[in-house]
This record gives C-alpha cells, sequence and structure tokens, in this order.
C-alpha cells in the first residue's frame, strides 16, 4: 500500500488530488504503520549516527551518506531501451557502529508491478586494505559480494563472474561519486572484453529527502513474511524472536570458550528476508561485538543464501546451502583445491522454544568431520 500511495503523489496529479491523497495517508498512517512487513532495526549499545570507537577510521568517509534520499533509477537493459523509476532510499550505521546499510524500495521497477528490496551492507577491512559490499536483492532473490578501494572521491566496488557457466567472464563495477554529499549517484557497469570498454546497466541519483519514506519504515514487533515468496522461504521462520545464544567453542588446539550471546531476527526487506542480530558482551577487551545475517531464499537455486558481516574482522561471507530432512545445512558455495579447511553449519533440535546450530570443519577433504562450534538458542516467550 505505501509503495502505490508514493506512486500516485509523485505521479503529476493535480494539488487537489494530491491534498485529498495525503489527507488519506495521514488517516491511514497508523495502519500503515501496523502493517509493516519489516520487522525493528534492533542493533543496540551504539548511537547509529556515529561511528563506533573501535570501528576502521575509513568509515568517516561515508558519515555523509547517512539519512534518507529518493532516488531516481535508470536502467538501461540494451542499447535503446532505457527504463525510468524512482524509489526512496535510507543509509544507517549497522552493526553496531561497525559498518553502513542501506535499504532500497521501488514499488515497480520494471513496469510489471514487481516491487524491488535491496539491503546493501558496506565494511571496511584493515587488515586487507579494502572496502567490502555485499547486496541482497529481493526480486533476483539473491546475494552478490564485492570488494573495492577508494579512488580520488570515488568508491568503486568489483566482481567477476561467468554467467550461466558459460566461457564469457563479465565483470561487474559498481561506482560510489562522494563529490557532492548531498546528491549522491551511484553506477553499476559490466564489461565483456577484459576490462577494455564499459556498458553502463544502471545509474541511481540519490537526492535528500527530510523524513524517512513510508515504505521504509520498520515495525516495533518482528515484521511479517511476504505473501508472495515461495513456500521454502519460511524455512528459516523458527529464527523470528528473541532469544539467548550460548555458545561452545573449540579451537584447533583443544581449547574451549564457553560464552552468552543475544540474538534476535526480523523480517527484513519487505518480508522477502529474514535479518539477525546477535551481539556479545563478555569480555571487555571486545566492545560492542557483533555480526549480522541477512537469510533470503533462492527460488531459481532452490537454496538459501545468506550474507554474514562481523564487526570484529570487518568482513562479509556470502555462503548458503538448503533443508536436509529435518535440519538446515549451509557451508561455502566454493572449495579450495588444497587443504584448506571448511566448515559445514547445521540447524538442528528445532523447536517452539529454541533450536540449536553446530559447526562442524574437515582438514582432509570432507572425509572425517569434526563439531568446532555448537550454539543453542533458547528464545524468550512470545510477547
Amino acid at each position: 500500500m505505501n509503495g502505490y500511495i508514493y506512486a500516485i503523489i509523485h505521479s503529476g496529479a493535480s494539488m487537489t488530488t494530491v491534498r485529498y491523497i495525503l489527507i488519506i495517508f495521514l488517516g491511514l498512517s497508523l495502519f500503515i504503520s501496523a502493517q509493516s512487513r519489516d520487522g525493528k532495526l534492533f542493533d543496540p549499545a551504539v548511537n547509529m549516527t556515529e561511528r563506533s570507537s573501535g570501528a576502521p577510521e575509513e568509515l568517516e568517509q561515508l558519515l555523509p551518506w547517512i539519512g534518507n534520499w529518493d532516488v531516481e533509477l535508470k536502467m538501461m537493459l540494451n542499447d535503446t531501451t532505457v527504463v525510468n523509476r524512482t524509489g526512496t532510499a535510507s543509509f544507517t550505521l549497522m552493526n553496531r557502529g561497525h559498518g553502513f546499510m542501506e535499504r532500497f524500495h521501488c514499488a515497480d521497477f520494471n513496469g510489471k508491478g514487481d516491487e524491488l528490496n535491496t539491503n546493501t551492507i558496506i565494511v571496511y577491512n584493515p587488515s586487507q586494505k579494502k572496502w567490502g559490499l555485499g547486496i541482497v536483492n529481493s526480486y533476483s532473490e539473491n546475494i552478490s559480494l564485492y570488494d573495492g578501494q577508494m579512488e580520488g572521491k570515488k568508491l568503486i566496488f568489483r566482481n567477476a563472474i561467468r554467467a550461466i557457466g558459460g566461457l564469457t567472464l563479465s565483470y561487474y563495477l559498481i561506482e560510489f561519486d562522494l563529490t557532492n554529499r548531498d546528491k549522491l549517484n551511484i553506477v553499476h557497469k559490466v564489461s565483456q572484453d577484459h576490462q577494455q570498454s564499459w556498458r553502463t546497466i544502471s545509474q541511481r541519483t540519490y537526492t535528500r529527502r527530510e523524513a524517512l519514506a513510508a515504505n521504509l519504515r520498520v515495525g516495533n514487533d518482528y515484521g511479517q513474511a511476504s505473501s508472495v515468496s515461495a513456500a521454502e522461504a519460511r524455512e528459516f521462520d523458527f529464527l523470528i524472536g528473541e532469544g539467548t545464544a550460548n555458545h561452545d567453542i573449540t579451537m584447533p588446539n583443544g581449547q574451549q570458550f564457553k560464552f552468552p550471546a543475544n540474538v534476535t531476527a526480523v523480517h527484513t526487506l519487505n518480508g522477502h528476508a529474514i535479518m539477525e542480530f546477535n551481539w556479545f558482551d563478555v569480555d571487555t577487551s571486545l566492545p560492542d561485538a557483533a555480526t549480522t545475517i541477512i537469510r533470503i531464499y533462492n527460488r531459481t537455486m532452490r537454496r538459501w543464501e545468506n550474507l554474514f558481516a562481523n564487526n570484529r574482522g570487518h568482513g562479509l561471507l556470502y555462503f548458503g546451502g538448503k533443508k536436509e530432512g529435518e535440519n538446515i545445512v549451509l557451508t561455502l558455495f566454493e572449495t579450495s583445491n588444497n587443504n584448506t579447511p571448511f566448515n559445514h553449519f547445521v540447524f538442528h533440535n528445532i523447536e517452539e522454544n529454541g533450536y540449536k546450530w553446530y559447526a562442524e570443519g574437515s582438514w582432509d577433504r570432507g572425509k572425517t568431520l569434526r563439531k568446532t562450534w555448537l550454539i543453542e538458542v533458547i528464545k524468550n516467550p512470545a510477547r
């Protein structure tokens, strides 16, 4: 509903019509808020307009982005067809002040009535001296990961894939122009001739707005699942809510660490995905430690895809898997050709009042597996 009201108000209607719609909109504001499918953005113990004192200083360069935006979206479908749409966005700090998150919404991005929601996480990794960007897309139901560098007044992210498993290697580039703090520009390009030439896929022009757009508001509850998602997208609904996670980690040398953590999960991306927050206040040498995970079910690939952000290592991880019997088994999508260890993450014992999961690692190419991390989550009573 919010997206349609927004579209009508910006459709060029007469002022009388606009005033009438605004009256209806204001009268229905409480109803709209109650019907929001996104749950609360729960990221405790930090003023989310300021970088955490323990976060990389490089994040200061992005602070001007914080706020609410109107977005002009231009998509170049081919050499002759250009589609223009409008959307809204909001930039905030996330992961307790250690990273940035953009939430974007376009009510009808393709002219066929399909909405587009994206959630973008940006981090800076000081050990690797590079930026990381992860995008979760509600329409394609997938996740893409880029690494980047600051080049003058532009933050440029890159990725490369063999589309549909073919021979052609497609290079992708996302360019953030930071020249004007009140009119951000983001350009997405592709090259299929080993970066000899580039073609623009899409361009977003951001103009500041005073208030958060109605279609990006979140509720005080945990949100609602989208009615148009695949049935399998409900497999992780047991995460929704709040609870305590008891961790038991066994290091390769046999040393064990046990500690509690808080965990909260909500519906996000207008109900198309689940966002999970974990935060740890068990060690004074690790202030405001936290992780954020966004999980979305990709019905085309018949698998769950996950984007993990860790605010201690300041990295991003892309992984996933599927339900196997009563368990959900996740792992990295790529494996090494050498003896680099890998992990499975297995969710099991899923009940109404909690669940368990464990990580198991292999150092011999999967011949044997050893549990390295046991977690039991006890859910808080429903409110």
